[in-house]
């Protein structure tokens, strides 16, 4: 029946949605879906450099956003759907927009949800490089942590603390791999990677195969696998800029 094929779809997102860091790109609306796909195509072409959720390891995106693209996206951040809602605020990453900026601002202080809150934190890390507002994003994050009671949300202010050169939170990030929670411990596998640069992927490629040993979920090892296979690839990726 079509209710048993919602259903089975739903499972299928919740797991490549927890499982893995891409975006949900959910079609759980029928407006919802007609507008993702639209801006999948308007908004945020592949990048062969990124990881698989799009974002460039060790740095912010690049990619110039589209208007119309743009549009749909903040119109999706108000959608009755929290997967949705946290697509849309991932996909936000490549805007330059000031006014987008304010309206992560909020959203990672009030939305319900812990997962949404979590990306429209890593899209504010993207979007404060490109317009200069490094040093005020700095300040909100280590106030929000204060508050903040969601370990996958503290993940991700953690992550963006640290590309904004704040190394100390580092420590605090790698601390949650030990999270009781299988999908927290996935989540920060994956920030190690999105953080992984040429000063420090060979330290974090050593913490996750020191890790792997002990870790149950087979999830997470494959995450951890993932990870580490991609950050390799970032050598060959170098070599081949240099021929």
């Amino acid at each position: 029946s079509s209710q048993a094929r919602g259903a089975s779809k739903a499972m299928e997102i919740f797991h490549r949605f927890f499982l893995f860091p891409v975006p949900a790109r959910l079609l759980l609306t029928e407006n919802a879906a007609g507008d993702i796909l639209i801006k999948n195509e308007l908004l945020r072409p592949p990048a062969a450099s990124s990881s698989p959720d799009g974002r460039a390891f060790g740095k912010p995106r690049k990619d110039k956003p589209d208007e119309k693209g743009e549009e749909i996206l903040l119109r999706l951040t108000n959608d009755k759907e929290w997967l949705v809602r946290a697509d849309a605020c991932d996909s936000l990453c490549i805007s330059e927009s000031v006014t987008t900026y304010n309206l992560l601002k909020k959203i990672a202080k009030k939305d319900t949800s812990g997962y949404v809150r979590g990306y429209a934190i890593l899209s504010l890390g993207d979007i404060a490089d490109k317009i200069n507002k490094e040093d005020e994003l700095l300040e909100y994050l280590e106030d929000r942590l204060k508050h903040e009671k969601v370990q996958f949300t503290k993940i991700n202010i953690c992550t963006v603390l640290y590309n904004l050169g704040r190394k100390e939170y580092f420590g605090k990030l790698l601390s949650m791999i030990n999270s009781k929670k299988y999908t927290n411990r996935g989540a920060v596998v994956n920030c190690l990677k999105y953080i992984a640069n040429e000063s420090n992927r060979d330290m974090i490629i050593s913490i996750l195969l020191e890790y792997k040993e002990k870790e149950t979920a087979r999830s997470v090892i494959y995450t951890i696998d993932d990870a580490i296979k991609k950050i390799e690839e970032m050598d060959e990726m170098e070599e081949d800029s240099d021929e």
